[in-house]
């Protein structure tokens, strides 16, 4: 049986990226790490091949009265495979009579009844359109699992007019930590409402959602239910919670930004090192999936991670520079993060949601004026065509390693790896220096000529003299085994094991 050992080396004025992989017989990857300044991984026979990373998309429940037929197939052009509907509105949304509600009951704005047109039938159709798995945020805040159960019938018999319908993911509320008219009917709501949800008032609302979701189409009598929770649900006492999402999972929200508005505002290089080491207090990438995992293991079954909301800053902010390159930057260095931390039996974040709407604000993936995708789709469009759904485990370490809060600058060149067989493997490389061209070494493979795609920025200039998009994906065919990135370039390099 022939083995190859594939190391990859960045070199980075003497700090070195090492990341080994060995090839066997057919594609199944075992992780194993090794303590030393290094990390190897074994694609061994036999050993469980990790569940394949979908991306996904939002969609805020109002928004696509404004979509574009043009955006629907950009998301079907980049191969989106997860479309979410809901985000903050899910739970003012009343999905029978297409209404969303304020905080006063008797102010609402309505688009249409179910059935007539309404907000959801739209994002059915448009779900269609892209050929993506929905993900369904349901109303939880209003505590009536019926309407939840009546709209699980309603998709099941409506979803696209075909009986092959894709099998949704359900959500039960968005973000309960903020709920504040708990139970409390959506046309009876107050400003003065203050009534909100612990988190065991929470579990036992998924638990009681998900029985009534599954009674209501005979589809559930044969599979189960894909019934997801907010991660607010771990914070409860009683788990009995756990077997309602064991085919769905958990939903958490990551964004590392939180820009009050005061003080200068985030530059393209905060953002880029923002996903590695945080800022100004908030957590970087690999430390808040720990903590997460952490949280997840304490109860009796593996439950899937779902990173379903994330976006980089918290606040609805409008800052130009979220909508030039360093969008595109954020979400490849999201990605190769994701993919490092993928582990095969444990809770790993397999379904990617952009932070919702799919057009409105500046961090967001359209231009709300000329509905053009902006610098993120082409980040998943060379994802999605490239890199291949089945990570595998790399990490930095050894001298690339920094701690949080240290003051020491970010590694400069992100990783990531993935299988598409057992004789090609796929490196994700992003150059988060903007400023200087980095270089790759590939030791240990057989030299010959390797396929590298890659983006780097639009040279047109946006506001404030950042980079306002990235460029069309290109294609490079590289003799040897030496790999250069330009500036804040992101690449996805083919490497054959055999």
């Amino acid at each position: 049986m022939r083995r190859w050992l594939l190391v990859v080396v960045v070199l980075l004025a003497g700090v070195g990226v090492a990341i080994h992989a060995l090839a066997s017989s057919p594609a199944h990857p075992q992780h194993s790490v090794a303590l030393s300044d290094t990390l190897s991984l074994d694609i061994a026979p036999g050993a469980a091949i990790a569940q394949p990373v979908s991306l996904g998309m939002g969609a805020g429940t109002s928004d696509l009265l404004l979509a574009a037929p043009s955006i629907s197939g950009a998301l079907r052009d980049v191969g989106v495979q997860v479309l979410r509907f809901g985000d903050v509105h899910a739970d003012d949304y009343d999905w029978r009579n297409g209404c969303i509600y304020a905080d006063v009951g008797a102010r609402h704005d309505c688009y249409g009844a179910a059935g007539h047109d309404s907000l959801f039938d739209r994002f059915l159709a448009f779900s269609a359109q892209v050929g993506a798995q929905p993900f369904i945020v349901v109303n939880g805040e209003v505590d009536d699992p019926q309407q939840a159960a009546e709209l699980v019938a309603y998709y099941w018999q409506h979803c696209s007019g075909s009986p092959n319908c894709p099998d949704p993911y359900w959500e039960i509320g968005d973000s309960p930590a903020q709920w504040r008219h708990f139970a409390v009917p959506l046309a009876r709501r107050q400003t003065s409402d203050a009534f909100g949800i612990l988190p065991d008032q929470y579990a036992a609302l998924v638990v009681a959602y998900s029985a009534a979701m599954a009674q209501a189409t005979p589809y559930y009598q044969h599979h189960a239910i894909k019934i997801v929770a907010d991660e607010w649900i771990t914070g409860a006492s009683d788990q009995s919670w756990v077997d309602a999402v064991a085919s769905g999972g958990v939903d958490t929200h990551y964004a590392p930004i939180q820009y009050s508005g005061s003080g200068p505002s985030p530059t393209v290089q905060d953002v880029v090192d923002a996903v590695q080491l945080g800022y100004e207090g908030h957590p970087g990438l690999d430390s808040w999936l720990q903590d997460r995992r952490d949280s997840l293991a304490q109860f009796n079954q593996p439950i899937q991670l779902i990173l379903g909301q994330w976006s980089i800053d918290a606040n609805p902010s409008a800052l130009s520079v979220y909508s030039g390159y360093a969008q595109a930057l954020f979400a490849a260095e999201i990605f190769a993060h994701v993919w490092q931390d993928a582990e095969p039996n444990s809770p790993s974040p397999l379904v990617l949601a952009v932070q919702a709407p799919m057009i409105g604000e500046a961090q967001e993936p359209f231009d709300v004026e000329t509905s053009s995708p902006r610098a993120a789709v082409s980040v998943y469009a060379l994802v999605d065509r490239y890199f291949g759904s089945h990570p595998v485990q790399v990490q930095e370490s050894g001298g690339a390693l920094v701690q949080e809060g240290s003051g020491a600058p970010a590694p400069v060149v992100a990783a990531a790896g993935s299988l598409v067989s057992v004789k090609d493997a796929r490196l994700l490389l992003v150059n988060t220096d903007g400023t200087k061209a980095q270089t790759v070494d590939l030791q240990g493979v057989p030299a010959g000529k390797r396929d590298v795609w890659w983006i780097v920025p639009d040279p047109q200039a946006g506001a404030a003299g950042q980079p306002s998009g990235a460029s069309a994906i290109r294609h490079q065919i590289v003799t040897g085994n030496r790999i250069t990135l330009q500036p804040w370039a992101i690449a996805v390099v083919r490497v054959q094991l055999q």
